[in-house]
């Protein structure tokens, strides 16, 4: 019973740091919540170091092409935004009295949107090649050639169609600012986006190249592969018929 007072005295005079003491506990909980959260990653992460570097690819893998995506989804809505306002641009030369000045800003945005889809007209052969490298790296990859190099060399490729795309819609976003001429900074901008959409146009060709080089090195290495094993087999059954007309012989 005295204990029972005693614990309800003390409620009583601490009842007015009720908060204090709510935010205290809130405050450990997520202190916990925390260091367990670590203690779990941690734990994935050693699991993770555990894996070998072919058990951990389609983990990586797949991590990459959600990000990707991500970015190509966030790509496609400021393009589709830039096409807008290029469509509003065209849409006021109608309000335009002077025909010259109409004609001049028509011409303007023509340029400004023939530029754009040269650059788009670029990444749709780049894509092409490499849906036609993942189609014959899958076919080899069912006879058991190796592949993993050729995979690699895609990846890249993919990576410098994602930079492509960002730059491009940099440039489509620059481009839909204003009918107006460009000023300095934004034509200087648009340069260095061209350099590095062609840069990357160019590691992507590059990158392409390599993965057929070394789906061609792979299929040799497979033949010769092959090649040495049906003569070691023909050596064998050779020497051992040999060996069996010897002791024939005996």
């Amino acid at each position: 019973m005295k204990k029972q007072l005693i614990f309800l005295f003390i409620f009583a005079m601490t009842f007015f740091i009720g908060n204090r003491v709510i935010n205290a506990e809130d405050g450990r909980d997520r202190m916990y919540h925390d260091a367990s959260e670590q203690m779990e990653e941690g734990r994935m992460m050693q699991s993770d170091g555990l894996l070998a570097p072919e058990q951990k690819r389609p983990k990586m893998e797949a991590q990459m092409r959600e990000r990707r995506e991500e970015i190509q989804k966030e790509n496609e809505t400021m393009r589709a935004e830039a096409k807008t306002k290029m469509d509003a641009m065209r849409d006021s030369l109608k309000l335009e009295k002077d025909t010259v000045k109409a004609k001049i800003k028509e011409m303007r945005i023509t340029e400004r949107e023939n530029v754009l889809k040269k650059f788009d007209a670029a990444v749709t052969r780049v894509n092409m090649l490499k849906d036609k490298i993942n189609s014959q790296i899958a076919k080899l990859e069912v006879k058991g050639v190796a592949t993993t190099d050729a995979k690699n060399y895609v990846t890249t490729v993919e990576e410098k169609l994602t930079t492509v795309g960002k730059k491009i819609t940099e440039a489509n976003a620059l481009l839909s600012v204003s009918i107006d001429t460009l000023t300095t900074d934004s034509k200087a901008t648009l340069k260095a986006l061209a350099k590095d959409i062609e840069t990357s146009l160019k590691d992507a060709h590059t990158a392409l190249n390599d993965a057929v080089k070394s789906l061609r090195d792979a299929m040799k290495a497979k033949m010769e592969t092959e090649r040495n094993a049906k003569l070691n087999a023909e050596n064998k059954t050779e020497a051992d018929k040999s060996s069996t007309t010897t002791e024939n012989k005996q």
